[in-house]
């Protein structure tokens, strides 16, 4: 046993070393700088904790500028503000840049192991908003239809090119549906029987069939390397406690949520668009031990040129509805009136399962210093305009 408690002293001796070497002991600390974060604290709650401290100690707030909810993911015991700040970032690949008033979190590129290719502080931040700085106008449509009527017509939603898509061959029986599409046709039959169609007409068709519906047409314009979001949707709340017993009201999104990142990428003397996409389709259950979320989504990334269209697909939602059927009249009679309702109606339950397709378009637009200049010229012609008519007048 003693041989054990000298070993295990050795080894610590010589990790305490290393430590040491590896990072210099800081002077002394206030203990006005030391912080505990738990797990469970998201990462503006944990920002806003670490910021009054490190006003207080270095004068400089810290800044997110995306107001990240998500939990830290990790317990920081009794650490120094700064140390915790660099523990909390790194466990969610982010970093920060110290400014002259300011600390600013981000999220640096990623490298080719997938961790985070840290920029060191003072480093000038590549997500920073200059005059130059281009903007991607997004425009989206989200089509939720019946995933049975879909597979039926054999719709390919990657053959979207040019607003147009390929359902399958399957589409030449009688029935309204298959006659409304092959009406919208747009070139007639393709190869191996295909058939090309508008995609707006084709949802609108499915549309007056009452087979889907489009749930929303948001447009959003962000700048290079900055998140969009679009949510069609709700936010509900969730009551917890933190470390010291305090209330915290945790609000989470659900619904259609879009969230994009858009990176302009020049090649062959023009500018392609990079997006990388976050969809998710989600509802929430209360109950009154624990609220659960359903949930859907996806991560993709998709380089598209200036005007082209994708599509993303594959977002079911399955709804459970429960309707009354049989002998109007009787069978909805209370069941004390001789029975009739079980004689004369039964229950049935439907799943249904619905697919969820969000069509998204990126245009590049101007910069700044252009849409500037173009309306100072546009301002001199309505100007001349204007004096060329009173002149006329005269």
């Amino acid at each position: 046993m003693r041989r054990l408690c000298i070993r295990f002293f050795f080894w610590a001796v010589i990790a305490a070393t290393v430590y040491a070497a590896e990072k210099p002991p800081r002077e002394y600390v206030s203990p006005e700088q030391i912080v505990t974060l738990t797990a469970d604290l998201s990462i503006r709650e944990a920002i806003e904790i670490l910021s009054s401290t490190a006003l207080s100690a270095a004068g400089k707030a810290i800044v997110d500028p995306e107001e990240r909810a998500n939990p830290i993911g990790i317990d920081i015991y009794h650490r120094h503000w700064r140390d915790a700040l660099e523990l909390m970032l790194a466990h969610n690949r982010l970093w920060y840049i110290e400014g002259t008033e300011s600390f600013l979190v981000f999220k640096p590129k990623l490298g080719p192991t997938g961790k985070p290719l840290f920029i060191p502080t003072g480093a000038e931040d590549p997500t920073r908003i200059t005059a130059s700085t281009r903007e991607v106008k997004i425009e989206a449509v989200f089509f939720e239809g019946d995933r049975k009527t879909l597979r039926e017509i054999g719709i390919n939603w990657s053959s979207l090119i040019d607003g147009k898509l390929t359902v399958g061959g399957e589409v030449t029986g009688a029935d309204q549906l298959s006659s409304s599409i092959l009406s919208l046709s747009a070139s007639g039959s393709g190869t191996s029987g295909n058939t090309e169609v508008k995609v707006e007409a084709l949802m609108q068709a499915m549309e007056s069939l009452d087979k889907g519906n489009i749930i929303a047409r948001p447009e959003v314009t962000v700048a290079d390397r900055k998140t969009g979001r679009i949510q069609v949707g709700q936010d509900f709340s969730v009551r917890t406690r933190d470390f010291a017993g305090n209330t915290i009201e945790e609000f989470f999104s659900v619904g259609t949520i879009l969230e994009v990142i858009p990176t302009i990428v020049f090649g062959d003397e023009r500018a392609y668009i990079h997006l990388h996409i976050h969809a998710e389709r989600s509802t929430v259950t209360p109950d009154p031990v624990t609220t659960t979320v359903n949930k859907t989504e996806t991560d993709t990334d998709v380089l598209l040129y200036d005007g082209e269209q994708t599509a993303i697909g594959g977002l079911y939602v399955t709804k459970n509805n429960s309707t009354r059927r049989g002998i109007p009249f009787l069978k909805d009679l209370p069941w004390w009136v001789l029975g009739f309702r079980y004689l004369f109606g039964y229950n049935r339950d439907e799943k249904e399962i619905s697919e969820l397709v969000i069509l998204m378009r990126a245009h590049l637009m101007p910069e700044a210093s252009s849409r500037f200049s173009r309306r100072t010229e546009l301002e001199e012609e309505r100007q001349e305009s204007f004096e060329r008519v009173r002149e006329r007048f005269k």
